[in-house]
């Protein structure tokens, strides 16, 4: 979907980080609901491929939804810095907290429903944890997917990161490589600041432990062929509010457009 169907706004993120915002409005008499969805993208992506490119935006306009869209830090159009030390969760979740202040405001209870993927679903989470005292944006149901709530970017060296974004050989250690891959996958993309991003939060102490389980009704998607399927199957059967599907021959790239995770996802929101 292009942009000509988005409000595009800039918002001043944690550290007055400059976030590009997108707005998709229900339209017309099929709208079926007030509660806004927000979705949030994973590592290596943007807005727009993630969410719009991959059908998500279209399918939840069709169920009468309104939407709202950002860029992570370090992605899309949004701020893109080169030190470490700016990709912290707690920025990343500061970020989220005040994209929706500034699209649905504060001290209200308009609540929102979310969808997150990956990275992304590891910033909702964290955002849902700390969000007892937030005035913008309770949520109401979440959706997540590519995760099994594990340790964030762990398991692989952010050095050796380093060196294939500049030219240097392919990692030998496949969870390096594919971390290489995921932050040279769009041609936009500035693989330093993604790099810097995975280093920040390869060192980040939020980033070493598991991910707070939910609190809220939540459906969880995570592709067959995806080496966190089987994890987060057991996640998800051990906490009484999570619905899991598994989405046939998908991997953890392929699961973003995936028809029956959009499906499920709208049903799911209600």
């Amino acid at each position: 979907m292009s942009h000509e169907f988005a409000s595009i706004r800039s918002v001043a993120g944690a550290g007055d980080l400059a976030l590009r915002v997108f707005e998709y409005p229900a339209r017309g008499s099929g709208v079926t609901s007030t509660v806004p969805v927000v979705l949030v993208h994973g590592l290596g992506s943007d807005a727009q491929v993630n969410w719009a490119q991959a059908g998500w935006v279209r399918a939840l306009h069709a169920a009468g939804r309104s939407v709202i869209a950002f860029d992570q830090r370090g992605h899309g159009g949004s701020g893109r810095p080169l030190d470490p030390a700016a990709y912290r969760l707690s920025a990343m979740v500061a970020d989220l907290a005040a994209t929706l202040e500034a699209v649905i405001g504060s001290g209200g209870d308009q609540q929102v429903d979310a969808i997150g993927y990956s990275l992304g679903s590891r910033v909702l989470l964290e955002h849902l944890e700390g969000s007892a005292g937030s005035t913008a944006g309770p949520i109401r149901r979440l959706v997540l997917g590519g995760t099994a709530g594990q340790p964030l970017l762990q398991g692989m060296d952010p050095d050796v990161v380093d060196l294939a974004v500049g030219g240097g050989p392919a990692p030998a250690h496949p969870e390096t490589a594919r971390i290489a891959r995921t932050i040279a996958a769009l041609p936009t993309n500035d693989e330093r600041a993604l790099a810097a991003l995975v280093r920040g939060l390869h060192t980040d102490p939020d980033a070493v432990r598991r991910a707070p389980d939910p609190a809220v009704p939540t459906l969880l998607g995570v592709g067959t062929d995806d080496p966190l399927h089987d994890a987060a199957r057991a996640w998800a059967d051990a906490l009484p509010a999570v619905e899991f599907v598994g989405l046939p021959g998908r991997n953890h790239v392929s699961a973003v457009p995936s028809g029956v995770f959009r499906a499920a996802a709208v049903r799911f929101l209600g």
